[in-house]
């Protein structure tokens, strides 16, 4: 090393120094700066991560606060209180009664056609349809009324106040009804539900779901969170009392996700019933999104706040199966999520209870951890986050902000590229002034070196001029030669190669001459659809018997070379052609949908110019033509000495039919007829025999 540098010009170390200095010096500052600006981001995005950490715990707390309230109060409200004693009179009136059989079948139409089919998409394995027909007279009453023959769609079922079957349920249900739809709807709850106590049926929903008018001791939904949830309650002596239940699947909602609070309904010191309202899960993805306005938050391009339960599964949406639902999934599997479950997320359309983060921020705040960290997100993506639980009495959750560390850290990233584009300007300058003086003493090396570069290039005829006298001016004069010298040969390559190119494409189609130039040496194409014609000539020995060699060529040569004309005035495409016979198809090189039409309007035309050759020249000469059209397989046979052939079932029956008789007949096949009996005369000719096929129809064209 200490060797070359002694044999370096004072020039050159001078220059070698200055630059060591420079990049030195601009290396210490720029990683200083670096540093402190990385740990300042780090910094602000963390504060800014826990400062919204921190405010949606504060409003998730309010806003299960308010329901809490919300249930209680309107539990003691004397109009609920009413409700439910009419509710429950109109039940015990309505199971005096017997449901007629016709209830029970409109029932079963209803579950059997659109609930359980729904549900199957939702749910593992089928539902069983004796499962979800309610088994008391009067709950089928209520469910043929209000459900199966309600006139509203479904999802719309609780648009109807008044079933009009006289009952005193459905007076009882016109009067609250509408009361009830509009504090649901004001209030944004999905449901609202009213349960007696003595029966533990459903008496009243606002819904009007396949939960209503059910048994939910031992009912279908028993086991759900609302069954649970109505278990708790109904052995409560506290009219005090509230009760939540988390987000599970709810069957009647078609396994949406559902979170339910209630509390029990007391007339004086008597429990008569259970109120309990259904969670708005689109006010909990508001209230986390902040109303899907990411940005606005300060969240960014990949922020996002979300909840996760203590079973590891979200309690509300990812933002980015709302934005970018593919690329999403396509995280998810890289991650090694299986296909079953990425299917399932398309389907339901929601990570509440689909996606399990079992990330380490998870986990250390379900073990009672706060913090912020760089860490890995369940798309296995690095995030800073910031982490915390959130303990609601009778929910256990963890809330998680974070945002992508790529995102996060963008202005230190952009400040770096902006600190290298300055030192590398710095080191240019210096560069370019310690090297001023040197390249005038050099310059017409660096003339000579620009000359090379140039050719290098592929640039012809390249001069250098040196006006000094020395040894460097005969070095110049000896380039010059040189470059002289390269362009002549150059010039006659590119000549030759243009030369074999024209040959080739006379000689191939197009696309298979572009992959044989590139080298390509078994070159062949499938083509789903083509026409393919062959031609024979007759009488042309017979012709050409008192001929010299020479004429005979002469003759075979005009009536090819007008076959060709022709050819390429229809777009048709000769492949080959074997003395008297003639190879021709359409739809090869360019795909064609009039490919069938321009072969036949081509072999009229050859039909033609035999015909005109024989009378400019009395020559006896006919031609048979053979067209079929289908798929074909057509490429390179041979390698040194090549020819393009085409072969396939289309191929041999095309030159089968040319077989058949008839002079300048043309003969043509069932696809070919198919394509073109609307615009062309055909006249059936009978059957020809083909080899491994039988006996097929064939048409001439008529005059």
């Amino acid at each position: 090393m200490l060797h070359a540098i002694h044999r370096l010009s004072v020039q050159s170390k001078l220059t070698m120094m200055l630059l060591l200095v420079s990049v030195g010096s601009i290396f210490v500052i720029s990683f200083l700066g670096y540093d402190s600006g990385m740990r300042a981001v780090k910094a602000g995005v963390e504060d800014q991560l826990t400062s919204l950490r921190t405010s949606k715990a504060y409003q998730i707390r309010s806003q299960i606060e308010g329901f809490r309230n919300q249930v209680y109060v309107f539990s003691d409200d004397y109009m609920i209180v009413s409700a439910m004693r009419e509710f429950r009179d109109a039940c015990d009136d309505l199971a005096a009664r017997p449901a007629p059989p016709e209830y029970e079948a409109s029932l079963v139409d209803f579950y059997g056609k659109e609930f359980i089919p729904r549900l199957t998409g939702y749910v593992e394995g089928k539902p069983a349809l004796e499962n979800y027909i309610p088994k008391l007279p009067w709950s089928r009453y209520l469910q043929h009324h209000y459900i199966a023959a309600n006139p509203n769609k479904v999802g719309e079922k609780w648009k109807l106040d008044k079933a009009g079957d006289g009952s005193r349920y459905s007076e009882v249900h016109a009067k609250y009804h509408p009361v009830l739809r509009e504090f649901v709807q004001k209030f944004g709850y999905y449901d609202l539900f009213l349960f007696d106590v003595r029966t533990q049926h459903v008496v009243y929903t606002v819904f009007k779901e396949p939960d209503f008018a059910t048994d939910f001791a031992t009912g279908p939904y028993s086991s759900s969170n609302l069954g649970r949830l109505f278990t708790s309650l109904i052995k409560e002596k506290d009219n005090k009392t509230t009760r939540i239940e988390d987000f599970e699947p709810y069957r009647p909602s078609l396994a949406a996700p559902a979170a339910f609070v209630g509390a029990p309904i007391f007339d004086g010191a008597e429990m008569i019933g259970i109120l309990a309202f259904q969670f708005p899960i689109d006010e909990f993805n508001k209230l986390m999104t902040s109303d899907y306005k990411w940005e606005a938050d300060g969240l960014g391009e990949t922020g996002e706040v979300y909840l996760v339960g203590d079973d590891h599964l979200m309690r509300s949406m990812s933002r980015f199966q709302k934005q970018a639902p593919e690329n999403f999934y396509a995280a998810l599997k890289a991650v090694g999520t299986p296909p079953s479950k990425i299917e399932r997320l398309r389907r339901t359309n929601t990570a509440i209870l689909e996606l399990a983060d079992e990330t380490e921020s998870v986990t250390r705040a379900l073990h009672g951890q706060s913090g912020t960290d760089l860490l890995v997100d369940y798309r296995g993506v690095d995030v800073i986050s910031s982490y915390a639980p959130l303990e609601i009495d009778g929910l256990s959750w963890v809330l998680v902000a974070k945002k992508d560390l790529s995102e996060a850290f963008a202005p230190i990233a952009s400040f770096g590229r902006k600190v290298l584009a300055s030192s590398v300007v710095i080191v240019l300058v210096i560069t370019c002034l310690a090297a001023l003086l040197a390249r005038l003493f050099v310059r017409p090396i660096f003339q000579l070196i620009e000359g090379a570069r140039r050719i290098a290039s592929g640039e012809k005829g390249v001069y250098v001029k040196v006006s000094s006298k020395d040894e460097l001016h005969d070095l110049a004069e000896s380039f010059n030669v040189m470059s002289l010298s390269l362009k002549v040969k150059s010039e006659e390559i590119e000549r030759r190669v243009q030369e074999n190119e024209e040959l080739l494409l006379n000689i191939l189609p197009t696309s298979i001459a572009t992959r044989r130039k590139a080298g390509v040496q078994t070159v062949s194409d499938s083509h789903a659809d083509v026409t393919v014609m062959f031609a024979e000539i007759s009488g042309f020995a017979e012709a050409t018997g008192s001929m010299s060699a020479d004429q005979a060529a002469e003759l075979l040569n005009d009536m090819i070379s007008a076959f060709d004309e022709a050819a390429e005035r229809h777009g048709v495409e000769k492949v080959k052609t074997v003395g008297e016979d003639y190879l021709a198809a359409c739809g090869l090189s360019v795909p064609r949908l009039d490919h069938a039409s321009r072969v036949v309007d081509f072999a009229e035309d050859v039909v033609r110019i035999v015909r005109r050759l024989n009378q400019d020249r009395g020559h006896p000469l006919s031609v048979q033509v053979g067209i079929n059209s289908g798929p074909v397989v057509g490429g390179i046979v041979g390698r040194t000495k090549f020819i393009f052939d085409m072969w396939g079932d289309t191929v041999n029956v095309a030159r089968s039919l040319y077989t058949v008789g008839g002079d300048n007949s043309i003969h043509v096949t069932q696809a070919v007829h198919d394509r073109l009996k609307d615009a062309y005369r055909f006249e059936p000719v009978g059957t020809v025999e083909i080899k491994g096929k039988g006996p097929i129809p064939i048409w001439r064209t008529a005059a």
